[in-house]
């Protein structure tokens, strides 16, 4: 429930993941990429708070980035398929 920088966002990925993190996409690639919707879409900086979920009393499942990803990461998918044998 609590906005985190996208630096923050991406090691707290990686670390789920058991990847590294440490690479990060340079402005001007995503801007050839992309054109002049990579600054809307994808450079700019975004605060979203889950205020009306507050204020509804909605109670999170995870209290942290951390510990949703753990989660996400840590069990099998119901949607995943398993191999025949």
């Amino acid at each position: 429930p609590a906005p985190v920088p996208n630096a923050r966002f991406a090691l707290s990925l990686g670390r789920a993941m058991r990847r590294p993190a440490w690479l990060s996409t340079p402005a001007f690639a995503m801007t050839l990429l992309v054109g002049e919707m990579a600054e809307g879409l994808l450079l700019s900086a975004q605060r979203a708070l889950p205020a009306k979920a507050d204020a509804a009393g909605f109670a999170f499942r995870y209290a942290t980035l951390d510990a949703a990803l753990a989660d996400l990461f840590a069990r099998p998918r119901e949607d995943s398929v398993s191999p025949p044998g």
